[in-house]
């Protein structure tokens, strides 16, 4: 028997927002695995917030109102142990596992460090109150793009999943 696991890509912008919708119709039984990828594009740091944070609520509102969403969620161990955690008044973890993925790194790094610095604070505020995972990828860099195939596998396959090295983005 061999797993399948179903990539869709919405598109890039708010506009494409309407089609998450589709998402609501979802089940998700004991069996299944859902993981939301949501890839920034790092070049347009301009919209990067606001794009970050109107699909995340979207995405939020929708897997809420779902039933079996709901069900599977305390199932989770990422949940547990954000009660856990010192952040724990500002941790709203995402009611499905969660990727941020800032793309187009090849571009971003060749900013000035303060423009790094500040996208880089908000991305990983971002990851941390929604219990999410971080990485940057560029198609340009074979070690980030390596590194976000063996992540995917990862939440697709339940692959092993080496230990993370941190790129920051701050160099």
């Amino acid at each position: 028997m061999k797993d399948i696991c179903h990539l869709w890509e919405l598109g890039s912008g708010t506009s494409r927002l309407e089609v998450a919708s589709l998402f609501s119709s979802f089940s998700l039984t004991a069996q299944s695995g859902f993981t939301l990828v949501l890839m920034l594009d790092l070049s347009r740091l301009n919209s990067l917030w606001t794009e970050a944070e109107t699909f995340l609520a979207k995405f939020r509102a929708i897997f809420e109102s779902n039933e079996s969403v709901r069900e599977k969620r305390g199932s989770f161990e990422h949940f547990r142990t954000a009660d856990e955690h010192r952040d724990k008044g500002l941790i709203r973890t995402f009611p499905v596992p969660l990727i941020l993925i800032g793309g187009k790194y090849d571009l971003f790094e060749n900013l000035e460090p303060n423009k790094k610095r500040i996208a880089v604070q908000c991305l990983r505020y971002l990851a941390h109150v929604n219990g999410a995972s971080l990485l940057f990828h560029s198609s340009l860099d074979p070690g980030l793009v390596k590194r976000t195939r063996d992540i995917l596998n990862h939440y697709a396959f339940s692959s092993h999943l080496a230990s993370a090295v941190n790129i920051n983005g701050l160099t």
